[in-house]
């Protein structure tokens, strides 16, 4: 019989590779004490079940089966709810057990600690832990709870509220121990006096004008030597932003909405040679590619005459609309991607022939983003 841990466990080696460098640091009030290391990644890995609860939850596309099966309390929504919920007390329960690291966390994030201390007096005071210690042991013993057990009902929006509180405080907390900078938009103690990292408002328009150059600089290079070649390397190039942009339901929506800014925009300019909307139209795209291009171009036909932060409105409203329908961000943002690199290649020959892309694209991306003031 073999004393190797199962696979999915990870060796005491790997999780060592993974967790040393963190959470063995030195600090100026002194060394961790003894078993705090060992501690913060039990701690971490509790979190990281919240966090996955967490993130799944945003996920759930809205549905007609989702909106019956709420007046049962069955839909995906409500049952990622609650997983979040039983999680949340184990974070908590595992977190106050263990007072004698307490101080420790404080040397390290005292700003997260206080803000803990906050939270926990507000959970006791208004009974929210007793609540979520009820889903826990409703969800873990069912043999002993009936199908409609007060375990069961949904939290108030101030009790979801205040949980999305611990479970973001809990995030800088255990970042802040193992000496892990922490994103200034998910950091409520930061000193102003600190430079602040992008925000992802900044990162995801960034990358998409970095795509969008580097798709039309590859569709301008191969238009007359390698068209097929150039197809398949600009797809794979699409492919690579998407799978990144869909790992953060953030990042996607504002990776969207950058891709269906700049769109409604390149669209608006091809209205000065209307043969090259009727080129765009007849382009071979995908099934998904065609619908996302209908709701970019769309216009009601009483209001022809819109203005471009409108045409936006309802350009996003429509993609919005749509994506509910299927509820895949990957479809979604990879239809997206092409439609965005389509109509800004074609409204770049409206140019002189030396035309800067970047800087094309630069001006496009400022246009587009005014758009969001307008709005």
């Amino acid at each position: 019989m073999t004393s190797d841990p199962p696979r999915n466990m990870g060796s005491p080696e790997e999780v060592e590779r993974w967790y040393g460098a963190f959470v063995g640091h030195a600090h100026p009030k002194g060394e961790p004490p003894e078993g705090f290391g060992e501690w913060i990644r039990n701690l971490h890995d509790v979190y990281l079940n919240v966090q996955a609860a967490w993130l799944a939850s945003l996920l759930v596309p809205p549905s007609d089966v989702e909106h019956e099966l709420e007046d049962i309390g069955g839909s995906h929504r409500q049952r990622f709810a609650r997983f979040l919920a039983r999680d949340m007390w184990v974070l908590w329960e595992a977190w106050d057990r263990r007072s004698q690291y307490h101080a420790a966390f404080e040397e390290r994030a005292p700003a997260q600690v206080a803000r803990l201390r906050e939270l926990e007096a507000e959970g006791k005071e208004r009974g929210w832990f007793m609540r979520v210690r009820n889903i826990r042991d409703y969800m873990n013993h069912r043999d002993q709870r009936d199908y409609l057990d007060p375990g069961r009902e949904e939290l108030p929006d101030e009790a979801i509220a205040w949980m999305d509180g611990l479970r973001s405080t809990f995030s800088e907390l255990l970042l802040a121990a193992m000496g892990i900078p922490i994103p200034r938009w998910e950091f409520t103690g930061a000193d102003d006096a600190v430079p602040s990292n992008s925000t992802v408002r900044e990162i995801a328009t960034s990358a998409v004008d970095d795509l969008l150059v580097g798709t039309v600089a590859a569709m301008h290079a191969g238009a007359e030597d390698r068209p097929g070649t150039t197809a398949t390397v600009t797809g794979h190039f699409g492919r690579a932003f998407t799978a990144a942009a869909c790992s953060s339901p953030q990042l996607w929506s504002e990776c969207l909405t950058a891709l269906i800014r700049r769109s409604v925009v390149a669209w608006s300019q091809l209205s000065e040679i209307p043969e090259l909307r009727d080129l765009v139209g007849a382009i071979d795209l995908e099934r998904d590619g065609q619908m996302f291009l209908v709701a970019i171009t769309a216009t009601p036909a009483d209001r022809a005459e819109l203005p471009l932060a409108e045409l936006s409105r309802l350009a996003v409203h429509r993609a919005t609309a749509w994506f509910n329908g299927h509820g895949d961000l990957w479809a979604t943002l990879a239809a997206a991607v092409s439609v965005a690199g389509v109509l800004t290649s074609a409204a770049t020959t409206l140019g002189s022939e030396d035309l800067d892309v970047e800087q094309f694209v630069k001006q496009l991306g400022v246009a587009a983003d005014a758009l969001l003031e307008d709005a």
